[in-house]
């Protein structure tokens, strides 16, 4: 349990902290097209694989009742918003594991879990049987 809930316009979000991570990464699908800045940065899956990076972006994070810019590598590869250790380190974050929660920018969060997205079985058919 290492999410916390927080809003991007209307957008409810839960996030990923995620200390391993350098970076904050957003994916493609909740950044309009003519928001995205040119960014060369590589970016990296844990197992080596280079990961797709569309662009940048700064919004305004809403956690809380803090309205914190945000700059986000954007990525069609990625489905969770990861919020990453330049994120914790610029908003002096201080994870408190056994309470389960996080002081970000002089508040203190709830983690929370990521609610469940069901998407159905898939199947898959060989059809060189």
């Amino acid at each position: 349990m290492s999410h916390i809930k927080a809003y991007i316009g209307d957008n409810e979000l839960y996030c990923l902290l995620d200390s391993g991570c350098d970076r904050c990464i957003l994916p493609q699908r909740l950044v309009s097209p003519t928001d995205l800045r040119s960014d060369s940065t590589k970016l990296f899956a844990a197992d080596g694989s280079e990961v797709d990076v569309a662009g940048s972006v700064t919004v305004d994070l809403l956690i809380g009742s803090r309205l914190l810019p945000t700059t986000f590598l954007v990525s069609s590869k990625v489905n969770d918003v990861i919020l990453g250790l330049e994120f914790m380190c610029n908003n002096n974050c201080e994870w408190r594991f056994a309470d389960r929660q996080v002081r970000i920018a002089g508040e203190m969060v709830s983690l929370c879990q990521r609610p469940v997205v069901y998407l159905g079985r898939m199947f898959v058919s060989d059809s060189r049987t």
